[in-house]
């Protein structure tokens, strides 16, 4: 628990997730279930809520200067223009790992969520042409 605040007569307790608390264990995506996975997931998000609730903390922030991107893209890819899309985005960000602390830079937290579409046949309320989820 990091503070705790009085609201209206409550007591209101703020948590932060430790840092590297949502990476998941090789058993973690082959052995779980659904359940499991989904409070993985959420654990994940949680972490990414944290880390943008930190930055909001700031007495000043911009986040158009300070480059915060949120995107969402849709790709239609066969698995082999998927791994050469990964293999492509780890080149680009391996040229940088390197880089240490200081001289102007900032720390920049990169965080990615793949989730793909259901498989032919099994797309409930998904109409995958449009890309749209059915209502």
């Amino acid at each position: 628990m990091a503070e705790e605040n009085k609201v209206r007569g409550a007591v209101e307790k703020v948590y932060y997730l430790s840092q590297g608390g949502e990476d998941a264990t090789p058993s973690d995506t082959t052995e779980k279930s659904a359940g499991e996975h989904m409070a993985l997931f959420q654990k994940f998000v949680s972490s990414l809520a944290g880390d943008f609730s930190v930055y909001l903390q700031q007495e000043n922030y911009d986040l158009k200067k300070d480059g915060v991107s949120m995107r969402q893209v849709q790709l239609h890819l066969t698995d082999d223009e998927y791994a050469q899309l990964l293999a492509e985005m780890r080149q680009s960000m391996q040229k940088y790992a390197g880089n240490e602390a200081g001289s102007g830079r900032r720390r920049r937290m990169i965080s990615t969520i793949v989730i793909p579409g259901a498989l032919s046949g099994s797309s409930e309320g998904v109409n995958e042409e449009e890309g749209e989820e059915e209502h």
